[in-house]
């Protein structure tokens, strides 16, 4: 199945906080990208083009370890779009905070590439903030959690007035991931579908289908020549995500 054409939006301007740099990565994996900069404990941010804020956000797993996830804020004119707002309904917060005060304004939307908790545990935030949240039915039927008012990806995105094609390949990951495309930057983000390009592990399995996922990298490869830049959903932004991801699903 293929979602036609949509778009997303998210704005960012350059940003003047009191914050501070963080000299090292949280352990497990890296942020991801050197030079980030802190807005929580457990949030840091930093701008990658002239329409994107990469966003990493952390939280404990597998017995106390420290995580980190990808997301973003994406500015497509006046209209600021969040992709996947953290681990946390907190760091759901602080990402709204860091937009007023950066844009003085509220996102205008945001995305949720799948069900799971990196991606969708700050549902309950956005929705009191009234920030309209977008999903493929499937997701808001997965969550299962008493979300009444996220949107499934809807016909009514005008793509004149979004910067984000929103793309279901097939099951991978999970039986609901999206990939997100800027096509102006030749911005991949793959969320949780694409590994880093450091990555050792397919990771989590637990909702996967690993055939299916192979056949699913194809379409996005094939859909998306021409990439400059991927955002995985763990780990460094950056190089040969979609081959790295491919290597790992073959050694399975």
């Amino acid at each position: 199945m293929l979602l036609s054409r949509r778009t997303c939006i998210a704005g960012l301007a350059a940003v003047a906080l009191p914050v501070r740099l963080i000299a090292a990565p949280p352990t497990a994996s890296a942020l991801g990208a050197t030079g980030m900069t802190a807005i929580t404990d457990d949030l840091w941010i930093k701008r990658i083009d002239r329409h994107t804020w990469l966003f990493t956000t952390t939280a404990p797993i597998d017995g106390g370890v420290i995580y980190p996830a990808n997301g973003l804020v994406h500015r497509n004119g006046d209209a600021l779009t969040l992709v996947d707002p953290g681990w946390t309904p907190a760091q759901g917060r602080a990402l709204i905070a860091w937009c007023e005060r950066s844009f003085g304004r509220m996102p205008s939307g945001a995305i949720i590439t799948h069900f799971h908790a990196d991606r969708a545990a700050a549902l309950p935030v956005l929705e009191r903030a009234g920030i309209p949240v977008h999903m493929l039915p499937l997701t808001r039927a997965l969550l299962n959690d008493g979300t009444q008012s996220a949107q499934a990806l809807p016909a009514p995105f005008a793509e004149a007035a979004f910067g984000l094609e929103c793309y279901y390949p097939g099951a991978g990951h999970s039986s609901d991931n999206i990939v997100l495309w800027d096509a102006d930057q030749r911005l991949l983000f793959g969320g949780c579908f694409l590994k880093d390009a450091a990555a050792d592990s397919i990771g989590n399995l637990a909702d996967a289908s690993v055939p299916a996922w192979r056949d699913s990298l194809e379409r996005v490869a094939a859909r998306y020549p021409h990439i400059r830049t991927i955002i995985p959903g763990h780990g460094r932004i950056g190089g040969d995500a979609i081959g790295r991801t491919r290597a790992l699903l073959a050694a399975l």
